[in-house]
């Protein structure tokens, strides 16, 4: 738990005019700031990990199951949650849900339009558009706009609820797995902050020294 700092100086230690008290103190006032406008950098070291692999958890929009840069971030901080008792690791759900209905009613267009034609949308996109405006009866439209006017809003709505809860359960679920006792939390989406504005599904991580802690 020692920090170890190497500052070289020169000076005659002869003679009362030279300070090193000051030349120290500012060296190590930088080092503290350094810490506080970048905790991952030094957290990470002490880690032997980057920082990009502890301070976020990013995912796709149809991802069913951790992948390995995931779980590589939630076991780095399980390994901080140990090594450093006195900090309280929170995870903070960003997500931009709009961008997510865009993509949501999109899978739903594709599936309609494979039940229907028993074809592939990517592979035929000259006729899918045929598809979509016939079965939107507009025309002219890019085909994001005619995804959405074709996927019903309450089965857009129902697969981002079953997503969002999916991560959720994925990351909660690994956490208690590897330490059932864990005392990161996973903190819920909230409507309103600005962090969402254009942000995919992710989890930031958040750092606070823990108020429990002796």
């Amino acid at each position: 738990g020692d920090i170890v700092l190497d500052v070289p100086v020169k000076g005659d230690f002869d003679d009362p005019k030279t300070r090193f008290g000051p030349i120290v103190f500012n060296t190590l006032k930088n080092f503290m700031f350094k810490i506080v406008a970048s905790p991952f950098k030094a957290l990470g070291s002490a880690l032997g990990a980057d920082s990009d692999e502890i301070s976020h958890l990013d995912f796709a929009y149809t991802d069913t199951a951790l992948n390995n840069k995931q779980t590589k971030t939630l076991q780095l901080l399980l390994q901080l949650e140990k090594q450093k008792p006195e900090l309280q690791a929170d995870l903070m759900y960003y997500n931009d849900k709009q961008l997510e209905q865009l993509d949501a009613a999109r899978e739903i267009a594709h599936r309609m339009y494979a039940v229907e034609t028993g074809k592939k949308a990517e592979s035929n996109l000259k006729n899918y558009m045929k598809y979509l405006g016939e079965k939107t009866g507009k025309d002219s439209l890019v085909m994001q706009d005619y995804e959405v006017l074709l996927a019903p809003t309450p089965e857009v709505d129902s697969i981002l609820q079953v997503r969002e809860s999916l991560r959720f359960a994925m990351v909660e679920a690994f956490l208690k797995a590897e330490h059932d006792s864990t005392t990161i939390r996973l903190q819920p989406y909230q409507n309103g902050e600005v962090l969402n504005k254009g942000s995919r599904p992710h989890f930031e991580v958040k750092i606070n020294l823990n108020e429990t802690a002796e």
